[in-house]
């Protein structure tokens, strides 16, 4: 595991029973630290932001990804943003098809 974190205050303990302590990071923690509500989030996207969290070095993962997908909301227009995940073309999708295209 990597330098561990406490973000938002989501770093949290627990007794692994033997004397030692082991470690996760708290998606309550995360929501009672006011970042977005996500006890609303569907599990898929909790599962994502989890790693994210997890996995926040200041430099690849950012915190402003933790915050965007922890505010994420499925009927939102959807925007280029910081991410390395976004496309310069806009997509459709064609649901008589089941295909993607790009859209000018």
């Amino acid at each position: 595991m990597s330098k561990r974190h406490d973000l938002f205050g989501t770093l949290k303990e627990f007794d692994l029973g033997d004397g030692r302590k082991g470690a996760f990071y708290s998606l309550p923690a995360l929501e009672a630290a006011g970042v977005g509500a996500i006890s609303k989030l569907p599990v898929s996207i909790r599962i994502v932001l989890e790693a994210v969290l997890r996995n926040y070095d200041g430099k690849k993962v950012s915190e402003t990804n933790v915050t965007d997908l922890a505010r994420w909301q499925s009927g939102a227009a959807r925007t280029q943003g910081s991410s390395s995940c976004t496309t310069s073309t806009p997509v459709a999708f064609n649901s008589r098809s089941s295909a993607l295209t790009a859209s000018a």
